[in-house]
């Protein structure tokens, strides 16, 4: 039996059909596949699944080339869709590393160091809260969004000088009421101008 005529019986669903192109183009696709993915059981797996998406999408079947090109192309995409995956895990699991690894840093010491940590990120927050609204707004769009003096003077409407004055109150009253916590020296970004 043709290829064309495979495909006929396949979107008929006849299963012989089936496990003749399977039979057919298995072990090539196969190969294909692992040249690629330079992995033998990830590109079986690869070749098994692109065989069973044609079966479950046998009734919407449309090859305008021939079918080898079409199962062809359909397993390169698998197997580049498998190396951006594999890509993009690899990236998430190196951040996950890195923050076990600042995690472990800061840990070397039972856990004191994130207690403290994250009091005095409590306290940061409370500060902040503290201060008058529209000084607690200047000073966030600055540190926390980045923008410069001139940014958030256009962004607010109001003057250059205004925006200086709000963040320097804002600055005198955080160090006031962070006096006892050394370290908020060198978590309040510098001035960006």
């Amino acid at each position: 039996m043709d290829e064309y005529n495979l495909i006929d019986g396949i979107k008929k669903g006849n299963e012989n059909a089936y496990r003749d192109l399977y039979s057919k183009y298995y072990i090539s696709l196969c190969y294909h596949a692992q040249k690629i993915v330079s992995d033998k059981d990830q590109a079986e797996e690869i070749v098994q699944l692109t065989f069973l998406k044609l079966w479950e999408n046998r009734k919407k079947i449309t090859i305008t080339s021939s079918v080898h090109a079409y199962l062809y192309k359909a397993v390169l995409n698998s197997s580049l869709n498998f190396i951006k995956s594999k890509s993009a895990r690899l990236d998430k699991r190196n951040v996950q590393l890195d923050n076990l690894n600042d995690y472990m840093a800061i840990s070397q010491d039972n856990g004191y160091s994130i207690y403290i940590a994250t009091e005095l990120s409590s306290k940061i927050e409370d500060a902040i809260n503290e201060l008058p609204e529209k000084c607690r707004q200047i000073f966030e769009i600055s540190r926390f969004e980045g923008k410069s003096y001139d940014e958030i003077a256009s962004y607010l409407g109001i003057s250059k000088n205004t925006v200086q004055k709000q963040i320097s109150i804002a600055l005198q009253k955080l160090k006031q009421s962070l006096k006892d916590y050394v370290l908020v020296l060198f978590t309040i970004p510098i001035v960006k101008k």
